[in-house]
């Protein structure tokens, strides 16, 4: 296997994985200041001495950039605004990441899952913020940078106040926090608000992108009691085609690493016929190097 480096950069924690021929690593850190990076570029050398210089490096972002690769948008860590993202990895990897945000990463992953094969698929990921992207045949689809996606839509009948700067966006019913807010309300008017949300994104990433399934994903499934409401929400409110991630904590940085294996095909909407393959194979060693 090749060299790859994966990078998930995230409001709280951030993850890097490598996997090649010497093995592999996964580390998860968290969110420095931007005046403290060293953790952050220690981990990121570990991955380049374990694996050599990277064929391709991979990065999943929850930040919007602009063009010259300077982060210009991240109402959640607004300490970051200004840190020149992309020539830190460059120079530290040697190579320059294939980028996207963090729910497109998700998104690419999911319709590279055999399971998925041939959809359209939209990724739904809860973590301190919500990532969501669409992506088809492991092929990202644009939908926003930053808070212009589909994570800072209104949601008619809520107005919880958003680090945005508006009010009502989705991101501040379905985030971490601010599911875990709803579950504490009454629970049948907490069940109805969230899963009419759910349903409501995918009508509507269907109709603006095509999406064909809605995968929610996120470590936060792993907590049993969140997992459980979700179910709840979705079986008395949501379409068929909205369903779980089979391993929700691995899908932003299995995107990362997907993106790094297949590098520019992303960028330029190449459909590679063996995602489903690199699929498993970076699944395999994701998992492996996760419990290790």
């Amino acid at each position: 296997m090749a060299g790859w480096i994966g990078i998930d950069l995230g409001a709280t924690w951030i993850r890097i994985a490598a996997l090649g021929d010497a093995g592999g690593m996964h580390r998860i850190i968290p969110t420095p200041a931007p005046h403290a990076l060293k953790h952050f570029v220690h981990a990121i050398r570990d991955a380049v001495i374990l694996v050599g210089i990277p064929l391709s490096v991979g990065l999943a972002r929850a930040p919007g950039i602009d063009s010259a690769g300077v982060i210009c948008s991240w109402p959640s860590r607004t300490d970051w605004l200004g840190v020149p993202l992309l020539d830190i990895i460059r120079n530290h990897t040697g190579k320059f990441p294939h980028h996207m945000d963090d729910g497109t990463a998700a998104a690419s992953w999911e319709s590279a899952d055999a399971r998925h094969a041939g959809k359209t698929a939209a990724s739904v990921v809860i973590g301190t913020g919500l990532a969501i992207g669409c992506a088809q045949n492991g092929i990202p689809m644009e939908t926003g940078n930053g808070a212009y996606t589909p994570a800072h839509e209104h949601v008619e009948g809520w107005d919880a106040p958003c680090r945005c700067g508006k009010c009502g966006c989705l991101q501040t019913m379905l985030s971490g926090g601010g599911l875990l807010m709803v579950m504490a309300m009454n629970r049948a008017h907490a069940l109805k608000i969230v899963g009419v949300a759910l349903e409501n994104a995918g009508k509507s990433l269907c109709q603006r992108y095509g999406a064909e399934q809605l995968v929610i994903s996120g470590n936060i499934l792993l907590n049993p009691e969140v997992k459980a409401f979700l179910v709840e929400s979705l079986s008395h409110y949501c379409r068929e085609n909205i369903i779980f991630s089979a391993v929700p904590q691995v899908t932003v940085i299995g995107g990362a690493l997907l993106a790094a294996a297949i590098g520019r095909q992303f960028q330029e909407g190449a459909i590679n016929e063996e995602l489903p393959e690199l699929h498993r194979v970076i699944l395999s060693g994701l998992m492996r190097h996760m419990t290790a």
